[in-house]
């Protein structure tokens, strides 16, 4: 590994975690009320994933797939991901943001751009 990418490394592992934690730290400002850091990014992964599989999706956010399955199923009335139907095995299904997600999700992120 060259020291230029050694160097960015390091300073993309330092950088991050502290970004992360000034998001999580003032929520209402950025994103919905219901949304916390983790659905924000589920959200943006399955937006620009379409039609992902929970596996996929739970090794993304780094959380179970049980977890994940709770994290994106919420309140009834507010289910932000979507499932289908798998065409090759009935056994999985894809994942796909419900058209209020998509809104919400569009609001979030210009919030979290403007940041």
């Amino acid at each position: 590994m060259t020291q230029t990418v050694q160097f960015t490394s390091q300073r993309v592992v330092e950088v991050v975690p502290l970004v992360m934690g000034v998001i999580g730290a003032r929520p209402h400002e950025r994103r919905a009320a219901h949304m916390r850091v983790p659905q924000f990014r589920a959200m943006l992964y399955v937006n620009r994933c379409q039609d992902t599989f929970l596996s996929e999706l739970a090794d993304h956010v780094g959380i179970s797939r049980p977890s994940l399955s709770k994290l994106i199923d919420g309140p009834a009335d507010h289910r932000p991901v979507g499932r289908g139907a798998c065409q090759g095995d009935r056994r999985r299904f894809s994942l796909c943001l419900t058209p209020k997600a998509e809104d919400e999700l569009g609001a979030a992120y210009t919030r979290t751009q403007k940041f």
